[in-house]
C-alpha cells in the first residue's frame, strides 16, 4: 500500500498535477481522511476533477491542533489517452513528490496500485516488499502500460520484521508471477537469457549455438537437451541378430500387439517399420504410438500425428514401413500399437525369442478391441496377455535437417 504522510499542520496538504493537458476529459478524484484532535475522531472526504498542469488539492490542510489522517486517494482516468499523474506533499509551498504513475484510459489508481480498464492490477504499491527494475533503471507503471517488459527483473522479497508474507499475483501480457514464486506463461512466451550462467546452483540459460538449455548445478554446467536426435529406436530390451523364430499372428480384425519402445534422445519420428511374415492375400495393418500419462493412470494417450495405415498384397515375407506426419518425440518410453484392420485376413508380425533371462516384451490383445485404435488405450486386464518374445519393429527418425528418413 502506498504510504501517504499525516497532515499535522495547517500548512500541509496533498495535491496532484498532470504531466500535460488532457485530450478530452479531466480525471476524477476522490479522497477520504479522518481528523483527530484531543477529543474527537471525524471522517471526511473530498472529490472533484484534476486540471491538467495546474495543481489540484486532493486533501486540504487540517484545522489548528488537528491531525488529518489520509485514508485513501482514488483517481479515475476518463480521458481518451493515458495520463501521467504526480501526487505531491505540499509543506507550506515546498513540494515533496510521493508518487508518479501512468494511468491508462478508463483505468484508475488507489493507494493499493494502478489498475487497467478491465480491473487487472498493472502495478502494486508497497513500502516494504516490492522492488522492480528494468535494464538497470526503474520499472514503473508507465513502463508496464507501454506493453513492453523485456530484459527486466521483478523481485519479491519478504521483510523479516513482519510475520508471514504473501505478495499478490502479478500479470504482464499473459505472464503470471504467483505469490508462491511460480511462473505461468501459458498465454505467451518466456525467453531465457543467453549470457553466461552465474555461479549459483539452479540457474538456467538458453544455448543459442546448440538450440538447447543449459543448467548450472553448483559444480558444472550441464546441457539439459542432448546434442543429437535419435536416428532409430527399438523395442525395450532389443537384442540384435536374434532369428525371427516366432510370429505374432493377429488373425482377427482389430487384434493388437502393443510394444514398449525406447527412444534414447529426442526424435523427429518419420515412420514405423515392422517385419511381416505373410506371403499372400490382401493385408491391411495400422500403427499408432502412445505415451503414458505418468500419473498412475491405466490409460495411454495417442501421440498427435503418430498414426498411419497400409494396404498391400505380399508375395514373400517382407519389411513393411509406413510414414506419418513428422512428429517430435521427447526421450522416453513409448507404446507402439500394431493392429490388423482386415476383416478377411490376418497380419503376421515377426518376433525374436529372448535369451534364457526372459522378461515380458509385449502385450497382446488377441480378441480385438472391436474398433481401430483411438485417442487413448488401456492395456490392462481383460484379454491382454504378456509375451516374452520381442516384436520385429522400429521407429525411424529424421536427422541433420533432412526431410526424409535416416534409413
Amino acid at each position: 500500500m502506498l504510504k501517504i504522510p499525516v497532515l499535522d499542520a495547517t500548512t500541509k496538504s496533498i495535491q496532484a498535477v498532470l504531466a500535460g493537458a488532457v485530450t478530452t476529459t479531466q480525471p476524477d478524484f476522490v479522497s477520504s481522511y479522518a481528523d483527530v484532535d484531543s477529543t474527537s475522531f471525524i471522517e471526511g472526504e473530498n472529490d472533484g476533477t484534476l486540471n491538467s498542469t495546474t495543481p489540484v488539492t486532493l486533501v486540504a490542510a487540517p484545522a489548528a491542533s488537528t491531525r488529518r489522517l489520509v485514508k485513501d486517494i482514488s483517481i479515475f482516468n476518463r480521458d481518451t489517452v493515458a495520463v501521467t499523474v504526480t501526487i505531491s506533499y505540499n509543506n507550506n509551498g515546498t513540494l515533496r513528490s510521493i508518487f508518479r504513475a501512468s494511468i491508462p484510459t478508463n483505468g484508475w489508481m488507489t493507494s493499493e496500485g494502478v489498475y487497467s480498464a478491465t480491473g487487472a492490477l498493472i502495478t502494486a504499491f508497497s513500502a516494504h516488499n516490492h522492488q522492480s527494475d528494468a535494464a538497470g533503471g526503474t520499472l514503473d507503471a508507465a513502463a508496464i502500460a507501454s506493453g513492453t517488459l523485456d530484459n527486466a527483473r521483478i523481485n519479491w522479497s519478504a521483510p523479516s520484521t513482519i510475520g508471514s508474507f504473501s505478495p499478490p499475483n502479478m500479470t504482464v501480457n499473459g505472464l503470471v508471477v504467483t505469490s508462491g514464486g511460480e511462473v505461468d506463461a501459458n498465454l505467451g512466451k518466456m525467453r531465457l537469457p543467453s549470457a553466461s550462467l552465474p555461479a549459483t546452483a539452479g540457474y538456467v540459460r538458453y544455448d543459442a549455438t546448440r538450440n538447447g538449455i543449459n543448467l548450472y548445478d553448483g559444480y558444472r554446467i550441464k546441457q539439459v537437451t542432448p546434442a543429437s536426435y535419435a536416428t532409430i529406436a527399438f523395442p525395450v530390451g532389443h537384442v540384435l541378430n536374434n532369428a525371427f523364430a516366432v510370429t505374432f499372428n493377429m488373425a482377427n480384425q482389430y487384434d493388437v500387439t502393443l510394444i514398449p519402445m525406447w527412444v534414447p534422445t529426442p526424435m523427429t519420428l518419420h515412420s514405423v517399420r515392422v517385419r511381416n511374415g505373410d506371403t499372400a492375400n490382401l493385408r491391411n495393418w495400422y500403427w499408432a504410438l502412445y505415451s503414458e500419462r505418468g500419473n498412475g493412470s491405466a490409460s495411454l494417450d495417442l501421440v498427435a500425428n503418430a498414426t498411419a495405415n497400409q494396404t498391400f498384397t505380399p508375395t514373400v515375407a517382407s519389411d513393411r514401413e509406413i510414414a506419418c506426419t513428422a512428429t517430435e518425440l521427447a526421450a522416453g518410453i513409448y507404446w507402439l500399437g500394431i493392429q490388423n484392420l482386415s476383416a478377411s485376413f490376418g497380419f503376421s508380425l515377426a518376433a525374436k525369442l529372448t535369451d534364457t533371462f526372459t522378461y515380458n516384451a509385449v502385450r497382446r490383445l488377441a480378441a480385438g478391441t472391436g474398433a481401430q485404435l483411438g485417442s487413448s488405450l488401456s492395456p490392462s486386464g481383460g484379454s491382454w496377455a504378456a509375451s516374452t518374445s520381442q516384436a520385429a519393429a522400429m521407429l525411424i527418425g529424421r536427422v541433420l535437417g533432412e526431410a526424409t528418413a535416416w534409413t
